[in-house]
């Protein structure tokens, strides 16, 4: 008798030993995205059993056993992913509900049992920043833009530039405890330069790009088009001259001002002088 309750106390002993874990873990996912919970356990250990659980009545919604994967949740139905190396557990689509704790219990070829639990937190994710031009002019044949990025959520925002960019940028966040960041770069013109605005707080990051354009005063390739343009013009006064005769200068001034019109249109902001050349879209 003595040696059988020895023999138990000795195999609860050896059992109680084998039973590590018990960390609480945290995670954070966005509504309508994934997210991965981690099992916590080396993937040298090799689990051949895994089950996660919620709640304190143990639940199963995801369980590893005999080579077989088992989606056991009603609400998680076809939303999960198991992991049987590492014994992560992946939801997908994620709604509110399921922010709760997760339990996940791991056996191994020699019955050994680790537990651990993940509390998820879910919320809706962050709303993209929005880009404002703050300053923009063309002069002494350089681009200088200052472009300014901000978010109402708690994030924060960087930027960079298109790859293989070789002008001058200089970036930074002038109030470190705000979400705004700052860029101002330099180039040559008549060209278009994608600059980037990374927003991440910390899980999720979200890159929004922002087109500059800069263009020269006139147009560098409008030869055909000062050629049309000319052509246009006798054609107009011929067919003036033969419908309206006497009244040549009359129609001249008729064509010239369809002229202006035209330019007016084609270029916007060209009248009464050159408008800032540097202009974002």
């Amino acid at each position: 008798m003595v040696l059988t309750t020895g023999v138990l106390i000795i195999y609860t002993l050896i059992h109680f030993c084998q039973v590590v874990g018990g960390n609480e873990n945290h995670a954070t996912g966005y509504i309508g995205h994934s997210v991965i919970l981690s099992s916590g356990v080396d993937p040298a250990w090799k689990p051949v059993t895994i089950r996660w659980s919620i709640y304190p009545n143990k639940t199963y919604i995801a369980t590893w056993q005999g080579g077989k994967f088992q989606n056991k949740g009603g609400n998680y139905q076809g939303r999960l992913q198991l992991d049987s190396i590492t014994g992560n557990l992946e939801i997908k689509n994620l709604n509110a509900n399921d922010g709760i704790k997760y339990t996940v219990t791991l056996y191994n070829g020699a019955l050994a049992e680790q537990q651990n639990h993940v509390t998820l937190t879910v919320r809706e994710k962050f709303r993209a920043p929005s880009i404002n031009v703050t300053f923009s002019t063309l002069k002494g044949g350089v681009c200088t833009v200052s472009l300014h990025c901000t978010s109402e959520d708690n994030v924060t925002l960087s930027w960079k530039p298109e790859l293989g960019f070789s002008g001058h940028v200089l970036s930074g966040r002038p109030n470190l405890s705000s979400s705004e960041a700052v860029l101002w770069t330099s180039f040559s013109p008549n060209r278009d330069v994608t600059f980037n605005c990374t927003a991440s707080d910390g899980v999720i990051t979200d890159i929004l790009p922002y087109k500059v354009k800069c263009q020269e005063d006139g147009c560098p390739s409008c030869s055909p088009c000062i050629t049309i343009l000319v052509l246009l013009i006798i054609v107009i006064i011929l067919v003036c001259a033969c419908q309206n005769q006497g009244k040549i200068s009359s129609c001249v001034r008729s064509a010239s001002d369809s002229i202006r019109r035209y330019f007016q249109d084609l270029f916007p902001g060209t009248e009464g002088g050159h408008s800032q050349q540097a202009r974002p879209t």
